[in-house]
């Protein structure tokens, strides 16, 4: 049986759990089935080399420019040429003649998704990761030449889904849920080791944009020096156009316990450093993090998002706090803090939540599910 050619469209090769999910899908995948390739429409980033490496053809439909959300001049360059962009990606899409085309993120959507239409594609899928309000012409781009036009969406997660039917109008016999799933094997060795109960380290994991809620976290680790007399080591990783400023304020501050140690390509070599795991985000499609976070047995505390529950499956493994709530984020980190007991029966805890729910997130079985929405 001949192999069949899978396009998927992304935006660009950024670190982030989109991009590192979709090179991770490819290493689960029947290789005698399915023909991987992979189109960028908004530019490069540090992960190119590691899906040329996984063996996955890549193609520009537009710039290779390095995308960065802190040169606000790129997002307007990359928006002038979407027109080119979009001729460009008809003409390998005639060329490569795929059985099926995978967009992920609103401007591949978008692009994707229109000309996979134009080119009479019979299969277009959109895998939604998020759940984000949008510009009013982006949502009725989205909603015309995205939603309307694709075969199925495939939502990470029910709230997302919800999200997709209630926001962008998709009919509901469009949408589908197959949660993300991570390489459970990467974070088997981090999960035997304990955590430093009596001086943990906090830990922030993400890009450093205002929907992951870096803005939250400084000002808590703030409130605990102030307000509680505390200044555990904290360690930030991850890099983004807030960076400067809130280092500005940690400077100001004099948190000097905050380490900021710039962008990590694969989190299982950060996870070992943080004990108490905080994703104060504003919003999440899913939240690859936490999983991860769990996946490695850390303590995790979290902003009080439906889709957070939706993972946990409403466990009380998670400390959640309300989105946006400084304060309260300070209150629970003392608490943990002070706590060493509760640090370990938090732990303890999440171990035996992943024995019970682990394999509902292991890659190899979302694989799966991807490879028969795809090629049957």
């Amino acid at each position: 049986m001949p192999r069949k050619k899978v396009v998927f469209i992304i935006n660009n090769f950024v670190v982030g759990g989109v991009e590192r999910f979709s090179r991770d899908l490819w290493s689960h995948w029947d290789h005698q089935r399915i023909e991987l390739i992979v189109i960028s429409v908004w530019g490069s980033g540090v992960l190119v080399d590691s899906y040329r490496k996984a063996g996955i053809p890549v193609y520009w439909a537009g710039s290779k420019l390095v995308y960065s959300s802190k040169n606000p001049l790129l997002k307007l360059y990359f928006t002038i040429i979407a027109p080119l962009v979009w001729c460009r990606l008809v003409l390998l899409l005639r060329r490569l003649r795929p059985a099926a085309v995978l967009t992920c993120l609103t401007q591949a959507d978008i692009l994707g998704i229109a000309a996979a239409k134009f080119c009479h594609i019979p299969v277009r899928i959109i895998h939604q990761a998020d759940i984000k309000v949008v510009h009013p012409l982006v949502k009725w781009l989205k909603q015309n030449l995205a939603v309307r036009w694709a075969s199925t969406v495939i939502a990470n997660s029910a709230p997302t889904g919800e999200f997709m039917q209630n926001y962008f109008g998709a009919s509901v016999s469009k949408v589908i849920v197959i949660p993300n799933g991570i390489n459970l094997n990467r974070f088997s060795h981090i999960s035997t080791q304990p955590i430093r109960v009596q001086r943990p380290v906090v830990g922030f994991l993400g890009r450093l944009e205002v929907i992951k809620g870096i803005q939250y976290f400084v000002p808590a680790i703030n409130l605990l020096k102030t307000q509680y007399n505390l200044m555990p080591p904290v360690v930030i990783f991850g890099d983004g156009s807030l960076r400067e400023a809130w280092e500005a304020f940690a400077q100001q501050n004099q948190l000097t316990n905050i380490s900021w140690r710039g962008e990590v390509l694969q989190p299982e070599s950060a996870l070992p450093e943080i004990d108490i795991l905080v994703m104060p985000s504003q919003s999440e499609g899913f939240g690859f993090v936490l999983l991860e976070g769990l996946a490695a047995a850390r303590v995790v505390v979290a902003s009080d998002l439906p889709v957070f529950s939706y993972i946990t499956k409403s466990s009380d493994i998670v400390s959640f706090f309300p989105m946006g709530n400084p304060p309260a984020l300070a209150e629970i980190l003392a608490k943990l803090i002070q706590n060493p007991q509760l640090l370990i029966q938090l732990q303890a805890k999440v171990r035996a939540w992943m024995i019970k729910h682990g394999s509902t997130y292991d890659l190899a079985n979302i694989a799966q599910a991807y490879q028969d929405v795809l090629v049957g």
